[in-house]
């Protein structure tokens, strides 16, 4: 199997310079708008295009060149998208109240819990309290 490298036509020790302008030169090659219907022509841009985007990235490359495809992806998959993320304070300033909890979200869209003691949210709201605009009539009626 051919390394990101060799995609790109250089040598490991390549500098960033050296990735560019092999990247630009094979994008251009291959790029879809000059290769209109060719799916040969389509995936080798593809190729070249991730194989760029992993090698002009420091800590990518750095990844790569010691642990290989496997080692970058496995590093970067979907799951760390969400990693470490506090969905708590992510809801809590979305207005969903302190707790931030599955219940404060239903309670804001259905109602639930609405008028329940308890901390009041940023808005000053008690928790639970629906943090929807209020209602403006039907159309065609007046205030």
């Amino acid at each position: 199997m051919a390394t990101l490298y060799d995609t790109l036509g250089v040598k490991k020790g390549a500098s960033a310079d050296e990735i560019k302008k092999a990247y630009r030169k094979l994008a251009a090659k291959y790029h879809p708008d000059k290769n209109p219907g060719d799916a040969a022509a389509e995936e080798k841009f593809k190729e070249v295009q991730n194989a760029y985007d992993t090698l002009s990235n420091a800590e990518k490359r750095k990844q790569y060149d010691a642990y290989g495809r496997e080692g970058v992806y496995q590093r970067y998959g979907q799951e760390d998208i969400f990693r470490g993320a506090n969905f708590q304070d992510v809801f809590r300033d979305m207005g969903f109240g302190y707790g931030g909890g599955f219940e404060d979200i239903l309670g804001a869209f259905f109602g639930a819990g609405a008028g329940r003691g308890g901390d009041p949210d940023r808005a000053g709201r008690p928790a639970g309290h629906p943090v929807l605009p209020p209602r403006r009539g039907h159309p065609g009626q007046h205030p």
